[in-house]
């Protein structure tokens, strides 16, 4: 998560899909967020100026542009990844930039020998491309 700390500049308008996003904003100061974490069950609170949305991602419409876009293994987790990409067009004017963070299957081998450490969480099945 430090990785967007170098790509995030502060002060930014940012929307965030993920379920990181608290430990994100640790890291980063934007002046304003919305934080989407693709949960069912549906939930809005706010914390500062950080707006914490508990909705689908496919489902979730923003009405505001936004200067940074995250997907934090989003795609992945995405049952429709056009839907996705078609909504996060809502957010987006000339200068928004988009920064796609998935992890990677040619790490499985060490990733398996972390997890028996107990360092690593569980993860759902993800869409690949």
């Amino acid at each position: 998560m430090q990785i967007f700390k170098f790509l995030l500049p502060e002060r930014k308008r940012i929307l965030y899909f993920g379920n990181n996003g608290k430990e994100l904003f640790s890291y980063t100061d934007p002046c304003y967020a919305v934080c989407v974490n693709g949960e069912i069950n549906p939930a809005i609170y706010e914390k500062g100026n950080i707006l914490f949305v508990n909705e689908n991602y496919n489902e979730f419409h923003p009405e505001e542009k936004f200067d940074y876009v995250i997907l934090d293994e989003a795609i992945g987790k995405s049952v429709n990844i056009c839907a996705l990409l078609k909504n996060i067009t809502l957010a987006c004017n000339a200068h928004t930039r988009i920064i796609i963070h998935q992890k990677n299957y040619l790490w499985g081998g060490i990733s398996k020998i972390y997890s028996k450490f107990g360092n690593k969480r569980d993860k759902q099945t993800q869409n690949w491309l």
